[in-house]
């Protein structure tokens, strides 16, 4: 499966529109989800398609802060259970 898809006749790699993202967050002060929907508006993209321009590591980073702000619903079999033993 290729990394890019097509916008305009020009295709755009999910790590060249990643980086776009990122630097929009770190100028602006925006959440990672703000940036994001910013730069699909600028291009003209449907948001339902994002996750086909964003890397593996940024919808990561998206999945948490949607958490932290209480945007996803939290997937109990996605929490890792960490146990501690003291024997």
């Amino acid at each position: 499966m290729a990394n890019n898809a097509p916008l305009d006749g020009i295709f755009l790699s999910k790590d060249h529109f990643s980086r776009e993202v990122e630097e929009l967050v770190l100028e602006s002060g925006l959440s990672l989800l703000e940036a994001i929907v910013t730069k699909m508006d600028e291009k003209g993209l449907e948001y339902e398609r994002a996750k086909k321009f964003l890397t593996a590591s940024l919808v990561e980073r998206l999945e948490l802060e949607t958490r932290e702000f209480n945007l996803l619903k939290k997937d109990p079999s996605l929490e890792k259970k960490t146990t501690i033993s003291f024997d």
